[in-house]
């Protein structure tokens, strides 16, 4: 939701599920795309983390300001123990599209997948 400190933070809310089951193992993937009309060209990401949780008030502050969804469900609520924000740590993961799926005939046109680690 928000960088800083050279680290992706995101917030959650500690009644709920997620919550509970990073708090008993703070390991988690993550994958995501945003469709675009040359379905081929589609750029995804997937990595694996560890969530760290710290209590940084500037932190739930800048996801407040940044986030309307976030602003509206948490609203005057950024300073209530409740809210909470966690890094990521330990990112190791790969950005590729979809021309890159096994099966396909390769093309040079689509982008070359991209290993990342911090």
């Amino acid at each position: 939701m928000v960088l800083e400190d050279n680290k992706l933070w995101f917030c959650t809310n500690c009644k709920k599920e997620v919550y509970a089951e990073l708090q008993a193992n703070p390991h988690l993937e993550l994958c995501g795309c945003k469709l675009e009309a040359d379905e081929m060209q589609t750029p995804w990401i997937r990595f694996s983390a560890k969530a760290v949780f710290e209590e940084r008030q500037e932190i739930r502050d800048a996801i407040m300001a940044k986030s309307a969804i976030v602003n509206t469900l948490y609203r005057n609520m950024q300073d209530n123990p409740i809210f909470k924000v966690f890094n990521l740590k330990d990112i190791d993961g790969w950005m590729i599209n979809l021309g890159n799926v096994r099966g396909l005939k390769k093309d040079e046109a689509f982008a070359r997948p991209v290993h990342f680690k911090f």
